[in-house]
């Protein structure tokens, strides 16, 4: 009998305004269950440098140039928010290679005009500095149950990174396109892992905008649910994976 295929590696893309340990947990799990798995930092954040862009195919063409590097040809990304928005980026330009696709309290649609006059306002705060952003985000991306060390552990990551990578981060995502189509036509294991209590992407909408056969998952905890239910979110991941 001749060998199954390999598995493809996962790729798992963080979002805004964090970096790659975000996915520690899941990160250890997917390996744990014999997968290859890689924790890219998205420009502007964690040891990548910004740079004078950071839009959403600035960010995907730095992975698939990752993966090039490496000779990584098939696989499968689950992203994070921004990173899941970076995926969706990376199923447009190169469907073919994309063996799965995980969003994880993120969404397929553009900002309406609403959201990108608020992100012209997070761009004006994030200026001031990263303590700004962290006070702005801290609320939106943890429960209200989550506790001090959880909060104490995401501030020290948003201030970590620099305050041109945010400025960056924020105007790539105000001008994002919608990619719902890309989501819908992708022939590949597809799941959305939704925080319950999430207030960024909220549940809700997953379960309005998701296409057929695309199943949701609901963790607990908020938005950053890969923090705050990490044992939830790495059995989702797991079980999606397998399906590869």
């Amino acid at each position: 009998m001749p060998a199954p295929p390999s598995r493809p590696a996962i790729v798992l893309l963080h979002g805004y305004p964090l970096h790659g340990a975000m996915w520690t947990a899941q990160r250890d799990a997917l390996a744990a269950a014999g997968f290859r798995v890689l924790v890219p930092d998205l420009r502007g954040h964690g040891a990548s440098p910004p740079r004078a862009t950071a839009t959403m195919d600035d960010m995907a063409t730095d992975v698939l140039a990752t993966l090039d590097a490496q000779g990584i040809d098939r696989f499968a990304v689950a992203g994070f928010s921004m990173g899941g928005y970076v995926a969706l980026v990376m199923t447009a330009m190169a469907p073919g290679r994309i063996a799965g696709l995980a969003l994880v309290d993120s969404r397929t649609a553009a900002d309406n005009p609403a959201q990108q006059a608020a992100r012209a306002g997070a761009i004006d705060a994030a200026r001031t500095g990263m303590a700004t952003v962290a006070d702005a985000m801290l609320p939106k991306l943890l429960s209200a149950s989550a506790n001090e060390a959880l909060v104490a552990g995401v501030r020290a990551m948003i201030l970590s990174n620099p305050v041109e990578g945010a400025v960056a981060a924020i105007a790539g995502m105000r001008d994002r396109a919608d990619r719902a189509d890309a989501f819908a036509a992708l022939q590949a294991p597809r799941v959305m892992i939704v925080g319950e209590d999430d207030v960024i992407t909220p549940l809700q909408e997953a379960r309005a905008t998701a296409p057929p056969g695309v199943d949701i998952v609901v963790v607990p905890g908020g938005h950053l649910a890969p923090m705050e239910s990490p044992d939830a979110v790495s059995t989702a991941l797991v079980a999606w994976a397998s399906r590869l």
